[in-house]
């Protein structure tokens, strides 16, 4: 059974990567508090032609290698086809659109996990808000109807949605997420909290990746289109024996897809204490890097 060529449409109000995308520490990038988003220059993309760039890729790489000054990528409101990558050396980035409505990157990549999307970023210190990202990959996009979605390593107030319209009968289902740590005291994991969880076509909210995978859903709506049982490991049987080395869990959700009575016996159940350290801004702010972003979005 065919499962792994979904679409996951997500739109960003908040995603975070400054610590897990790297294993190098954060540093605290230099601000302007001059500037309302606090970010020392802004650079433009517009597809039509009214900006710096017409590409975010382009914006993305004319940020100089080693930056340590909060810039902002400023996207205009439009349809981006293109595939947007982040690499490590692009640091202190704030990307942002003009609204999950307005701004959309699509995308139609496919097959190997490791390149077959249509937002990656491996640098710290990055924020990205207001854009939404498809992975378009056989959609017929001019007959798709679009449903209202918003989204990782830590997102608030978020949402996915996920459709495998296009492909018939031939994908039944999908996953969600696919997570993995090396050890049960990394500090990684994906918290998805007051977040959105929709779409068309049936899905796990999750799988392992690896060892001490670590996904928690907290106070977030489950539509009926998440499979009863919650979770599931690879389906080609890979890393079934890191479930039990793992953390998927959820609390307080609600909506048809959110009854627990169903899911996998090895769903944990997290104590008030575990919980308040995933769901609570410390969990990604240890070095209160938070208050030095350039922009209070948290």
């Amino acid at each position: 059974m065919e499962s792994r060529k979904l679409f996951l449409f997500i739109s960003s109000t908040v995603l975070l990567a400054a610590l897990f995308f790297n294993p190098s520490r954060a540093f605290d990038c230099a601000t302007n508090k001059n500037h309302k988003n606090h970010v020392v220059r802004t650079i433009v993309v517009d597809h039509r032609g009214h900006g710096h760039y017409t590409k975010i890729q382009h914006a993305i790489n004319s940020v100089p290698n080693g930056n340590k000054q909060w810039i902002g990528i400023h996207v205009s409101a439009g349809r981006y086809i293109e595939k947007v990558t982040i690499g490590p050396k692009k640091t202190c980035i704030f990307l942002y659109g003009a609204g999950i409505y307005s701004t959309v990157v699509e995308w139609g990549d496919h097959g190997d996990i490791s390149t077959g999307y249509t937002f990656s970023t491996a640098a710290t210190n990055i924020i990205v808000k207001g854009i939404t990202f498809k992975n378009t990959y056989n959609l017929n996009i001019t007959s798709h109807k679009r449903a209202p979605v918003e989204q990782a390593v830590a997102a608030v107030k978020c949402a996915i949605s996920v459709s495998a319209e296009g492909y018939g009968k031939r994908i039944q289902f999908g996953y969600i997420t696919a997570q993995r740590r090396e050890s049960a005291s990394e500090p990684g994991g994906f918290v998805f909290k007051y977040c959105y969880f929709g779409g068309s076509t049936k899905a796990y909210l999750g799988r392992p990746w690896g060892p001490y995978a670590r996904v928690l859903v907290y106070s977030s709506y489950l539509s009926d289109n998440i499979i009863p049982k919650g979770w599931s490991t690879w389906s080609s049987g890979k890393f079934i024996e890191q479930k039990h080395d793992s953390v998927f869990s959820e609390h307080n959700c609600y909506g048809p897809g959110s009854n627990t009575g169903q899911r996998v016996p090895w769903e944990k159940k997290l104590s008030g204490h575990e919980l308040m350290k995933l769901v609570n801004t410390s969990y990604i702010n240890s070095d209160r890097w938070l208050e030095k972003l350039p922009h209070d979005f948290y």
